[in-house]
């Protein structure tokens, strides 16, 4: 299996980094799906990007496309408010997720 690393995925100018992080996992575990597939099933705002809210509700259209089963590590509800902004410092947050 390729190394993640081998396998960079270009986001370009749309704010699609969580989307083309997706995508390299995706690879990895031989999966096709790219990066624009994958930001629709998210629901990335291609100005604003990922909002990790949105995400966590949109894990099932993943789930359910590709026959996986994503599970969270972390519900980002707890950690963040409805418009997006963390409620808990940086520090803390990397902390919690360590």
């Amino acid at each position: 299996m390729n190394d993640l690393l081998d396998l960079m995925v270009d986001q370009g100018a749309k704010g699609y980094c969580v989307a083309a992080s997706c995508q390299r996992l995706f690879e990895y575990m031989r999966i096709p799906c790219d990066q624009h597939e994958m930001a629709q099933l998210l629901n990335v705002d291609v100005v604003r990007g990922a909002n990790a809210i949105e995400m966590q509700k949109s894990l099932a259209k993943v789930d359910q496309k590709f026959g996986v089963a994503f599970k969270p590590l972390v519900n980002p509800e707890l950690y963040y408010d409805n418009r997006g902004k963390r409620r808990v410092s940086l520090k803390e947050f990397a902390g919690i997720i360590d």
